[in-house]
Protein backbone atom coordinates (compact mmCIF):
# COMPACT_ATOMS: atom_id res chain seq x y z
CA UNK A 1 0.00 0.00 0.00
CA UNK A 2 1.64 3.37 -1.15
CA UNK A 3 0.01 6.64 -0.14
CA UNK A 4 0.35 9.61 1.59
CA UNK A 5 0.37 9.08 5.19
CA UNK A 6 -2.22 11.71 6.33
CA UNK A 7 -4.72 9.93 3.60
CA UNK A 8 -3.78 6.58 4.31
CA UNK A 9 -4.11 6.68 8.04
CA UNK A 10 -7.02 9.69 9.33
CA UNK A 11 -5.73 11.32 12.35
CA UNK A 12 -8.10 9.25 14.41
CA UNK A 13 -6.08 6.34 13.96
CA UNK A 14 -2.83 7.39 15.17
CA UNK A 15 -2.99 5.69 18.66
CA UNK A 16 -3.88 2.44 16.85
CA UNK A 17 -0.83 2.49 14.49
CA UNK A 18 1.22 3.60 17.57
CA UNK A 19 0.94 -0.18 19.05
CA UNK A 20 2.12 -1.36 15.97
CA UNK A 21 5.43 -2.26 14.86
CA UNK A 22 5.76 -1.56 11.14
CA UNK A 23 8.25 -1.57 8.60
CA UNK A 24 8.28 1.01 5.97
CA UNK A 25 9.51 3.06 3.04
CA UNK A 26 9.77 6.82 2.36
CA UNK A 27 9.04 7.99 -0.99
CA UNK A 28 9.22 12.40 -1.93
CA UNK A 29 6.65 12.98 -4.61
CA UNK A 30 7.72 16.01 -6.69
CA UNK A 31 5.84 18.56 -4.57
CA UNK A 32 7.60 16.95 -1.62
CA UNK A 33 4.56 15.51 0.13
CA UNK A 34 5.97 12.41 2.47
CA UNK A 35 4.68 9.18 1.32
CA UNK A 36 4.87 6.41 3.46
CA UNK A 37 4.79 2.65 1.74
CA UNK A 38 4.06 -0.13 4.43
CA UNK A 39 6.24 -3.12 4.05
CA UNK A 40 5.22 -5.60 6.64
CA UNK A 41 3.05 -5.15 10.21
CA UNK A 42 3.09 -6.87 13.69
CA UNK A 43 1.19 -5.76 16.10
CA UNK A 44 2.93 -5.51 19.95
CA UNK A 45 1.75 -4.81 23.41
CA UNK A 46 1.69 -1.75 24.80
CA UNK A 47 4.56 -0.22 26.82
CA UNK A 48 3.36 0.06 31.25
CA UNK A 49 1.91 3.61 30.99
CA UNK A 50 0.90 3.04 27.27
CA UNK A 51 -2.52 1.93 25.69
CA UNK A 52 -6.20 2.00 26.78
CA UNK A 53 -7.19 2.70 30.16
CA UNK A 54 -9.35 -0.86 30.94
CA UNK A 55 -10.90 -1.71 35.02
CA UNK A 56 -9.39 -5.15 36.30
CA UNK A 57 -10.28 -6.44 39.63
CA UNK A 58 -7.46 -7.16 42.46
CA UNK A 59 -7.92 -8.33 45.70
CA UNK A 60 -6.17 -6.39 48.30
CA UNK A 61 -6.45 -6.77 52.18
CA UNK A 62 -9.31 -4.27 54.12
CA UNK A 63 -6.43 -2.31 55.96
CA UNK A 64 -4.55 -1.48 52.48
CA UNK A 65 -7.67 -0.54 51.12
CA UNK A 66 -8.18 1.75 53.95
CA UNK A 67 -4.49 3.09 53.73
CA UNK A 68 -4.89 3.82 50.19
CA UNK A 69 -8.36 5.66 50.31
CA UNK A 70 -7.31 8.12 52.54
CA UNK A 71 -3.99 8.58 51.07
CA UNK A 72 -5.28 9.24 47.75
CA UNK A 73 -8.80 9.68 48.25
CA UNK A 74 -11.80 7.77 46.39
CA UNK A 75 -11.14 9.03 42.71
CA UNK A 76 -6.83 9.01 42.56
CA UNK A 77 -6.68 5.19 43.55
CA UNK A 78 -6.46 3.87 39.97
CA UNK A 79 -3.17 6.70 39.23
CA UNK A 80 -1.59 5.79 42.81
CA UNK A 81 -1.71 2.19 42.24
CA UNK A 82 -0.69 2.31 38.45
CA UNK A 83 2.28 4.70 39.34
CA UNK A 84 3.26 1.70 41.79
CA UNK A 85 2.85 -0.88 39.58
CA UNK A 86 4.87 1.25 36.57
CA UNK A 87 7.83 1.67 39.52
CA UNK A 88 8.24 -1.92 40.34
CA UNK A 89 8.54 -2.80 36.74
CA UNK A 90 11.16 -0.39 36.00
CA UNK A 91 12.53 -1.47 39.14
CA UNK A 92 12.25 -5.25 38.02
CA UNK A 93 13.59 -4.23 34.65
CA UNK A 94 16.56 -2.58 36.26
CA UNK A 95 17.35 -5.48 37.98
CA UNK A 96 17.53 -7.75 35.22
CA UNK A 97 19.60 -5.47 33.42
CA UNK A 98 22.24 -4.84 35.98
CA UNK A 99 22.13 -9.26 36.35
CA UNK A 100 22.75 -9.39 32.72
CA UNK A 101 25.54 -6.85 32.58
CA UNK A 102 27.50 -8.81 35.91
CA UNK A 103 26.75 -12.05 34.29
CA UNK A 104 29.03 -10.68 31.29
CA UNK A 105 31.53 -8.27 33.25
CA UNK A 106 31.20 -9.85 36.60
CA UNK A 107 30.21 -7.32 39.55
CA UNK A 108 30.69 -4.13 40.08
CA UNK A 109 33.68 -2.85 42.42
CA UNK A 110 32.28 -1.65 45.23
CA UNK A 111 34.44 1.32 45.82
CA UNK A 112 34.26 2.29 42.71
CA UNK A 113 30.47 2.76 43.40
CA UNK A 114 31.46 4.13 46.80
CA UNK A 115 33.37 6.68 45.66
CA UNK A 116 30.46 7.47 43.18
CA UNK A 117 27.68 7.80 45.33
CA UNK A 118 29.98 10.22 47.60
CA UNK A 119 30.09 12.58 44.76
CA UNK A 120 26.40 12.46 44.03
CA UNK A 121 25.78 12.73 47.03
CA UNK A 122 28.07 15.65 47.85
CA UNK A 123 30.53 13.86 50.62
CA UNK A 124 33.28 13.69 48.21
CA UNK A 125 33.63 17.75 48.36
CA UNK A 126 33.39 17.83 52.31
CA UNK A 127 35.49 14.95 52.41
CA UNK A 128 38.28 16.54 50.69
CA UNK A 129 37.90 19.96 52.49
CA UNK A 130 38.23 18.00 55.88
CA UNK A 131 41.94 16.96 54.67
Amino acid sequence: MTGRLADVYPSATWPAINQLRWHQSYILSQNNNLFVKMVGMTEIAPAPGEGPVRPVSVSLHEGTIAALKQRTGRRGMSAYVESLIQRELERERLRELIAAAEAEHGPADQRAVDAKREILRGDAASSADAA
